[in-house]
């Protein structure tokens, strides 16, 4: 086949490496910087918004189960992406 990508490995590698984690990281980064909210830090329940490197507690504790839905929506809507596009890569010939 011209132009073919040959796996040596199950149908399933695929889906995990040519497909599900490199797109689930990549989106990860996407969604973030729409919703411009980094999940990492929502989710540690901490902000920055002074010099690079100083973070803060978010002491209200509504606040920070807020921060931290928004986190798992961000790790979820990456995650789906990542699915998606895995269940293409395994579907490929």
């Amino acid at each position: 086949m011209k132009g073919a990508v040959a796996s040596p490995g199950p149908r399933y590698f695929g889906f995990v490496v040519g497909g599900n984690l490199p797109a689930a990281l990549a989106a990860s980064g996407y969604v973030q910087a729409w919703f411009r909210f980094c999940a990492g830090f929502g989710s540690r329940g901490i902000f920055n918004f002074g010099p690079l490197g100083e973070t803060q507690a978010v002491e209200d504790a509504g606040a920070r189960a807020r921060d931290r839905r928004k986190a798992n929506q961000i790790g979820l809507a990456s995650l789906l992406v990542g699915i998606a596009v895995g269940v293409v890569a395994a579907l490929l010939p």
